[in-house]
This record gives C-alpha cells, sequence and structure tokens, in this order.
C-alpha cells in the first residue's frame, strides 16, 4: 500500500486531484480489498467541527469513491460507465 501519491482521478470521477481522496488499493481475496487514502486537513465541502474533527461524511464519500475505484481496476467497469449505490454505511464509534 502507498499513500504517497492518489491514485488517477478518471477512477475516481474526480476532475480535480484535490477531491480524489484515494491513494491505492490491493485485492487480499475475491471479493475483498483494502483501499488507502489520505484525508485533507481542510475540505471544501466537508469541513471539519468546532472541536476541529473530520465531518463523518467524509468517510462515507471516502466509501463511495472506493466503490468506483474497485469497479475500474478490479472488475472492469470501463470509463464512462455510471455507477448506481444503493447501500452505504457507516458507524463512527467513538
Amino acid at each position: 500500500m502507498s499513500w504517497s501519491q492518489t491514485v488517477p482521478r478518471e477512477l475516481v470521477h474526480r476532475a480535480a486531484l484535490s477531491e480524489v481522496l484515494l491513494t491505492d488499493s490491493d485485492r487480499v481475496d475475491d471479493d475483498e480489498f483494502v483501499v488507502g487514502a489520505q484525508w485533507p486537513r481542510a475540505h471544501s465541502f466537508y469541513g471539519p467541527d468546532i472541536d476541529g474533527r473530520h465531518d463523518p461524511m467524509l468517510a462515507a464519500e471516502t466509501l463511495r469513491r472506493a466503490g468506483l475505484l474497485l469497479g475500474h481496476r478490479y472488475y472492469n467497469v470501463p470509463s464512462g460507465h455510471q455507477f448506481i449505490m444503493r447501500h452505504l454505511g457507516f458507524m463512527v464509534d467513538g
């Protein structure tokens, strides 16, 4: 896994490099993957709360982009195809 640069922005349907968020991915098993991400200190839409913590929606957006990346990289979904994500959930415990 690498965190030194982003994945190609086309793989996550972003025009700006600052919006890519993902840095790498690796296949662990047939349908199991690990994905590296690097969040910006400040994001234009998902800003920190009053205590400086990341917006939890940044985690959701990272997961959404991971789905795009995995579809293109490991399941051969061609560029230009539309994605429909029916369910996305996460829980923050802290």
